[in-house]
């Protein structure tokens, strides 16, 4: 190809086309893959004329991303297959508002030498047009081109020479490769692609509590960021959840996500979000009654638009045991140890829920040490208002004895006139009874709102606390 010069009639085809872009943003790495003599680069400071040069290697970069197109831009081809002569290309638009990245595919071999190359690049992205004529490339340079390359805009030497024995391309049926074959003798050849823009979206999610008591709930929180330098419109989540079955799911704002209970998978609508900014989705769902051979279940979900990465949480599953209760409890909801003396813990019909686990064990922090296993309840916020307060019910069992007939009974009384402690990891105090009681407000705090003896069946005595609090005491036990 001779090199000539057309800077006036370049000049006047893109303003003809009022070809313009908002928001050029630095090129993204889109190119998946290449084959041939073809090497992916950065963008390069120049590609004008013996700039980069090569006798055996096509270069292949990015060139922007995430430019929104302010009017049509015209390209040489959109539909698969192969273009090997002029009259194969076909005049497009690419819609104004459409959001593109770009990139280039450049030979150049040194002075009196000339390359041939048979290779192709893949994307990411699905390609909506390719531009190979010289006028073209040069009134798209200002907005498509990589920001800070110098390219040959002033010459029409730049474009293929389409012939079946010299330059060629062809697109692919899935619209994401570019095969081609570039003859250069002397001058440059070069070919635009225009992709649809990837969107660059990621997606957290943490489970609470872990491990949970098989049967129990599990709370998912997945968070998506916009990592994209553009607002994304339409952003989705979509959780393929590991249980058929989920109980709620709440996004940013009501009527983001589908009201439970339901069966999976869950997509919430976070609408648009800011560069930079995030959205946050909690899915809470029941797991399954018993332990899976694995240990464990698996949570996993991705947002759109885009290729995005699938993010994935693991949660342990363990079997229901005395002196321990584990999981996600809703609103009004409650936890419960199980076995003998089981603890049970109920939150107020307010807030948003909570991951719970509650363990007993014993306790010194008693004056004189605990009697009966002490209740831990892992600390959690969201309740801090007396009227509404969390309610701890303690019970502590005596079954009857052959041997010694009376014993249980001694030993319940004992129970109940027993004083309830509390210890925040540092000091004890007493548990006073509520200024109230029966009245369910937590004042003092904590405070024993009431406690009973009662006789299920003979011989056998049931002593029960209850006991009124707000988030932040850990342990209890009784002397």
């Amino acid at each position: 190809m001779t090199r000539r010069r057309t800077a006036s009639l370049a000049a006047a085809l893109g303003a003809m086309l009022g070809v313009a872009g908002i928001g050029i943003q630095p090129g993204g790495a889109t190119i998946t893959g290449t084959s041939g003599p073809v090497q992916q680069i950065a963008p390069p400071p120049s590609v004008a004329y013996n700039k980069l040069e090569s006798q055996t290697t096509a270069f292949a970069f990015n060139e922007a991303s995430g430019v929104v197109l302010a009017n049509p831009v015209q390209v040489d081809a959109t539909a698969p297959g192969k273009y090997s002569s002029p009259k194969a290309l076909h005049t497009s638009n690419i819609a104004s508002g459409t959001v593109v990245d770009s990139h280039m595919v450049h030979t150049d071999p040194p002075k009196r030498s000339q390359i041939t190359v048979n290779g192709s690049v893949t994307f990411d992205g699905s390609i909506l047009g390719v531009i190979v004529t010289p006028d073209r490339l040069e009134s798209t340079d200002s907005i498509l081109g990589a920001p800070g390359t110098t390219y040959d805009g002033d010459t029409g030497s730049r474009g293929l020479e389409l012939a079946a024995s010299h330059d060629y391309f062809t697109i692919s049926a899935d619209l994401h490769t570019v095969s081609f074959r570039f003859q250069t003798p002397t001058a440059v050849d070069e070919m635009r692609v225009i992709t649809a823009h990837q969107y660059n979206l990621s997606t957290t999610i943490t489970d609470a509590p872990d491990p949970v008591t098989a049967g129990n709930d599990v709370q998912y929180t997945v968070t998506v960021t916009n990592n994209d330098a553009l607002p994304t419109a339409g952003v989705q989540v979509t959780d393929t959840l590991p249980v058929p079955t989920f109980v709620s799911a709440t996004g940013p704002a009501p009527g983001d996500c589908p009201t439970g209970p339901g069966s999976g998978p869950v997509t919430c609508s976070l609408g648009t979000l800011a560069s930079g900014q995030s959205a946050t989705v909690q899915i809470v769902v029941t797991t399954p009654s018993s332990v899976p051979v694995s240990g464990f279940i698996t949570d996993q979900a991705t947002a759109t638009p885009g290729t995005n990465n699938v993010a994935s949480q693991d949660t342990a599953i363990v079997a229901a045991a005395p002196g321990v209760g584990a999981g996600f409890v809703p609103p009004g909801g409650s936890i419960t140890t199980g076995g003998s003396n089981p603890s049970t813990v109920t939150l107020p019909d307010t807030g948003t829920g909570a991951p719970i686990v509650v363990t007993q064990g014993p306790g010194t922090f008693c004056p004189g040490g605990c009697t009966g296993p002490t209740t831990t309840i892992s600390p959690f916020a969201g309740y801090s208002d007396p009227q509404n307060p969390i309610h701890l019910s303690l019970e502590y069992d005596f079954p009857n004895d052959p041997q010694h007939p009376n014993q249980s009974l001694i030993d319940a009384a004992n129970s109940y006139n027993a004083t309830i402690y509390k210890f925040d990891g540092v000091n004890t105090v007493a548990v006073p009874a509520c200024t109230n009681p029966g009245a369910g407000v937590a004042v003092p705090h904590p405070c024993v709102d009431d406690h009973q003896i009662v006789q299920p069946t003979f011989g056998n005595f049931v002593v029960t606390f209850e006991i009124l609090y707000i988030s932040g005491d850990p342990t209890f036990g009784k002397r």
